[in-house]
């Protein structure tokens, strides 16, 4: 658009979708900080969120490459070294990005996201062992990542997301352990697509179609949800009429989990958190 076309869409946009409503009362004080950001940030926040949002194939190499070069620079910095790490595993030279998450997790042992992307890799590199031995031994070592990650951080859903995803090829899922974990993930993120379509589909499988649409129904609602709206409309109407569920794919905002993949939340309190899962 040209800022003209823009503002007139702005002006179009606030005259069909706004409304104003008045409130009264007394709201606390918000408690504001500023915190001066390492140096590394200049060169390393934005692109490190770039790595999360999605990439087109045509640019990963090339980002994975600029986002070593940048990293490179500040040595040991835990942002660096988790851009890299990142980057590495995601984007380019994997040998590269498990150095630097190893790293980092040597100067930070509970940094969740890096515990988080070192057993993504292990649940990549399990679906393509040669043996059911091999896979075993990379899966024992990506729940132990998630352990970690799980006791450090218990509130980030990712780490639900990623024990689930990990369950999601064992026998006996969906589980009541199951839907615990998926329902935490989406009390954590329920803003998320990716924390709706996955426990959708484990209550389907467990017989709960409508808990599984009054789950779905806000995101088929959502005017601005885009494709996963769509998708998800689709999932209603193939509940509703007995059929099997279209197949999750990678589109746009559809189910998509770019960051880490799972089992089930170890050490937890039954009545908070999943309990263990056991193979």
């Amino acid at each position: 658009m040209t800022l003209e076309q823009l503002r007139a869409s702005l002006r179009r946009y606030t005259r069909e979708r706004l409304s104003t409503t008045k409130i009264s009362g007394q709201f606390p004080t918000a408690e504001i900080s500023v915190e001066k950001l390492s140096p590394p940030a200049d060169d390393l926040l934005l692109i490190n969120q770039r790595l999360k949002v999605g990439v087109p194939d045509e640019d990963r190499a090339a980002l994975g490459q600029e986002v070593a070069r940048l990293a490179a620079r500040h040595g040991d910095d835990p942002l660096a070294l988790l851009a890299a790490g990142h980057a590495g595993m995601h984007f380019g030279d994997k040998p590269a990005g498990e150095r630097a998450l190893q790293r980092l997790l040597e100067i930070d042992p509970d940094h969740v996201e890096a515990l988080q992307y070192l057993a993504q890799e292990r649940l990549r590199q399990a679906r393509e062992a040669d043996d059911d031995d091999q896979a075993q031994a990379l899966r024992v070592q990506a729940r132990g990542f998630l352990a970690r990650a799980y006791a450090a951080g218990q509130n980030d859903y990712r780490t639900l997301m990623l024990l689930s995803q990990m369950r999601q090829s064992q026998p006996g899922y969906p589980n009541e352990n199951d839907l615990l974990t998926l329902g935490l993930a989406l009390d954590r993120a329920p803003q998320l697509a990716a924390t709706r379509f996955p426990y959708a589909n484990a209550l389907v499988q467990t017989g709960a179609k409508e808990e599984a649409i009054a789950i779905l129904k806000p995101l088929a609602n959502n005017p601005h949800g885009g494709s996963a709206s769509t998708y998800a409309s689709r999932l209603i109407a193939a509940i509703e009429a007995g059929q099997d569920l279209p197949e999750i794919t990678e589109d746009a905002d559809a189910p998509q989990i770019s960051e880490p993949e799972p089992e089930t939340p170890p050490g937890a309190e039954p009545e908070s958190a999943p309990e263990p899962a056991s193979e």
